[in-house]
């Protein structure tokens, strides 16, 4: 199981036993090691392979991307940039290739290009009064006809 820390900004890799308990196994910082600052957890996610783990930075601004080893054990792939103040929450759009981006504080939903499964480029960004979750509406759900099956 994967933990992300609001307050000291971590990521614990915990191993599920077969009685249920939680053993803590290994604890990552999701910051660079030389910054000196103010940051939060915000947000957690697994890509959908199961091979990367990502956790953003409310302060640093960034998103910290972690692989997943064998063994389910993480190492620190890269820390990168979201182009935004306090990136609260964020969703994997990997089959556009792309992560969206909920900046609480900074009042934007920013669109960031998915390089190889890593952030990448700023593609957009779009005006929200302090948003806090970005979601995905399914597929089946974006046909734009009403439940009735009337029509518009």
């Amino acid at each position: 199981a994967y933990l992300l820390t609001e307050l000291a900004s971590k990521l614990l890799v915990l191993n599920v036993e077969p009685s249920g308990e939680l053993r803590l196994r290994e604890t990552l910082s999701t910051l660079p090691d030389d910054f000196d600052g103010q940051s939060l957890g915000g947000h957690l996610e697994l890509n959908a392979a199961g091979t990367k783990v990502y956790a953003s930075n409310r302060g640093h601004d960034s998103l910290a991307v972690f692989d997943v080893g064998t063994d389910g054990g993480l190492s620190r792939y890269g820390i990168y940039p979201t182009f935004g103040k306090s990136p609260r929450h964020f969703v994997l759009a990997e089959d556009r290739q792309a992560i969206l981006v909920a900046h609480q504080n900074g009042n934007t939903v920013d669109v960031i290009a998915m390089d190889d499964g890593v952030p990448g480029a700023h593609l957009d960004s779009c005006s929200v009064q302090n948003p806090a979750f970005v979601g995905r509406v399914p597929p089946s759900r974006v046909d734009h006809r009403p439940p009735n099956g009337r029509g518009a």
